[in-house]
């Protein structure tokens, strides 16, 4: 007698759940909880795929930024290194000039 009260209860109760409970008829709140957890894992997955795709764009654009900037200081290092000859010619010079005015002293 328990046992056949206990299954009309249950089956009542899963009725009622079915009925009762909105947005997704004819299924008991496992399925329905098992459906928007479901949900909630593909949400979750899109909004991942999105992070990943933006981020993708931001190291493309961070790479190619800095190749940018690499090429500017080799640009920066060349111009350094003219500038260094031509003060070494310049040097190179004044010692000279330095020299014949020593020379023109002494004599």
């Amino acid at each position: 007698m328990l046992e056949a009260k206990y299954r009309d209860l249950e089956a009542r109760f899963t009725a009622l759940e079915q009925a009762t409970v909105s947005g997704m008829p004819e299924q008991s709140i496992a399925e329905r909880f098992h459906e928007l957890h479901n949900r909630v894992g593909i949400v979750g997955q899109n909004v991942l795929d999105k992070i990943d795709r933006e981020i993708g764009k931001v190291n493309t654009s961070m790479k190619a930024g800095f190749a940018e900037v690499d090429a500017r200081f080799a640009k920066v290092d060349e111009r350094f290194v003219q500038v260094d000859e031509r003060l070494d010619r310049i040097e190179s010079i004044l010692v000279h000039i330095d020299a014949k005015l020593t020379d023109q002293q002494s004599n």
